[in-house]
C-alpha cells in the first residue's frame, strides 16, 4: 500500500485480494468508464483509493443483486453522483462530548462538540472543557468519589444552533448519544424546535464513544464533499445500525452502577464482577452481550482482534472504520491499532482517549473497539 498526499492508495493486486475479484474484471470496469478516478504512477501502475474500493463493491452489488448491465450501472452512478451533491447547502455536524473524537479530526472536519456534564463531589464540570481524562483520573482513581452525569442544558444547545445559523450554516446535523442512555437526544430535539432560522436534524446514534464518533466523522466527511443533506441523513441512519462495539472492561464496578441493567443480556449480571469480560454491543437492539472473558490485557488485545476477523467472516462484508477508545490503556490500545493495521491494511483506524463521561461508566484500564 502506498501513501500519496496523505491518502491511502492500493495496487490492483491488493484490491483483487480484498474484494475477491480478478484483476481482469477491475481493468474491464475501468475500460468501460466506471472507474474514472483511478490514478497511475509515472510508470503506469494503477493506484486505487478507498472511494474506488467502495465503488467497485457497489458495481458488484448492482450486477449481482439487481442484474444490471454495466451500461445501466454507469448511467445510474452518474445520476446518483449529480443527485447527491448540492453546492448551495452549507452543512455542519454537531455531536456531543461522548464521541471521544481526536481534536485533529474535530478541527479538520469542523465538527462542533456540545459537552455533557459530570457531577463530582457536588461540583459540575463540562466534559472535555472543565475537566479532561487526566483530571478525572486524578480526582476519582483511588477515592470514594462517585461521579454522575447529566445532559447539556437545552439553553446551551439553543445557543449553539443559533450561533451556527448566524455563522452562515443552512443545515445542522446533530448526532447524539443513544436515547436509552442519556436525555441528550431528547434535549437536542427540544432545542431544535426553538430555532427557526436553520434546518436542524437531530439523530439518535444508538451508540456512544467512537461508535457514535465514527458516525459524526463519516457525516462530516460527506458534508465536506458537498453531499446533499438528505443523503447524509439517510446514510447515517443506515450506518448507525452497523456500528458495533466490542469492549474489554477491566473492572465492572463503574459499568454495573452506570448502565441500565436491562441492556445486559443473559443471566450473567450477578456473576459479571467475578471476571474481566469481553462485551459485544449491538446498536440496533441496544443490548450488551457477554461474549468472552479474559485474564489479562494482552489476551484482551488478541481477542478483540479475533472478534474483527469473526465479524468479517460471519457477515461477509468489508468494514471501513475501526475506532479504538481507551481509558489509561495506552500501550494496549496502540498495540491493538498496530495489529489491526497489519491484518486489515484497507481499514481506517482512529484511536482516542475516552472522554471523562465515558470513564464514569467503564472506569479505568478499559478499552473499546467500534467497527463500522
Amino acid at each position: 500500500m502506498k501513501t500519496m498526499d496523505n491518502r491511502k492508495y492500493y495496487k490492483i493486486s491488493e484490491i483483487s485480494d480484498i474484494l475477491k475479484i480478478t484483476t481482469r474484471t477491475i481493468r474491464y470496469y475501468e475500460q468501460e468508464g466506471l472507474l474514472s478516478s483511478v490514478t497511475r504512477t509515472p510508470g503506469g501502475m494503477r493506484l486505487f483509493t478507498e472511494k474506488d474500493v467502495e465503488l467497485i463493491k457497489q458495481i458488484r452489488g448492482l450486477q449481482k443483486d439487481e442484474f444490471l448491465s454495466l451500461t445501466q450501472i454507469k448511467e445510474q452512478l452518474t445520476n446518483e453522483s449529480v443527485e447527491n451533491i448540492d453546492q448551495e447547502e452549507n452543512i455542519v455536524i454537531v455531536t456531543d462530548s461522548t464521541a471521544s473524537l481526536p481534536k485533529m479530526i474535530i478541527d479538520d472536519l469542523n465538527i462542533r462538540i456540545i459537552p455533557l456534564n459530570i457531577i463530582l463531589d457536588g461540583k459540575t464540570y463540562k466534559d472535555g472543557v472543565d475537566i479532561n481524562a487526566i483530571d478525572f483520573f486524578n480526582k476519582v482513581n483511588g477515592s470514594n468519589y462517585k461521579a454522575t452525569t447529566a445532559p447539556p442544558s437545552q439553553e446551551s444547545l439553543v445557543q449553539l444552533y443559533q450561533s451556527l445559523a448566524k455563522s452562515g450554516y443552512t443545515k445542522i446535523l446533530s448526532i447524539h448519544i443513544a436515547n436509552h442512555w442519556s436525555e441528550t437526544f431528547a434535549t437536542a430535539q427540544s432545542a431544535a424546535k426553538q430555532v427557526s432560522n436553520v434546518h436542524i436534524e437531530v439523530v439518535d446514534s444508538f451508540n456512544t464513544g467512537l461508535g457514535m464518533g465514527l458516525l459524526a466523522y463519516v457525516a462530516a466527511k460527506m458534508a465536506k464533499e458537498k453531499k446533499k443533506f438528505s443523503y447524509i441523513i439517510a446514510e447515517i441512519k443506515e450506518k448507525r445500525k452497523r456500528c458495533w462495539q466490542i469492549m474489554y472492561i477491566n473492572s465492572l464496578d463503574y459499568f454495573i452502577q452506570g448502565v441500565d441493567k436491562t441492556t445486559i443480556q443473559g443471566e450473567l449480571l450477578n456473576t459479571l464482577l467475578d471476571y474481566k469480560p469481553i462485551l459485544f454491543y449491538n446498536p440496533e437492539y441496544g443490548k450488551f452481550t457477554v461474549t468472552d472473558r479474559t485474564n489479562n490485557p494482552e489476551e484482551a488485545v488478541t481477542k478483540l482482534l479475533k472478534s474483527i476477523k469473526d465479524y468479517e467472516k460471519e457477515y461477509g462484508r468489508i468494514f471501513r472504520y475501526v475506532g479504538i477508545t481507551h481509558s489509561y490503556f495506552y500501550q494496549e490500545a496502540y498495540e491493538l491499532m498496530k495489529r489491526i493495521k497489519a491484518t486489515f491494511p484497507y481499514v481506517n483506524v482512529i484511536i482516542a482517549e475516552a472522554s471523562p463521561i465515558i470513564n464514569t461508566y467503564v472506569g479505568f484500564y478499559s478499552m473499546s473497539m467500534s467497527i463500522c
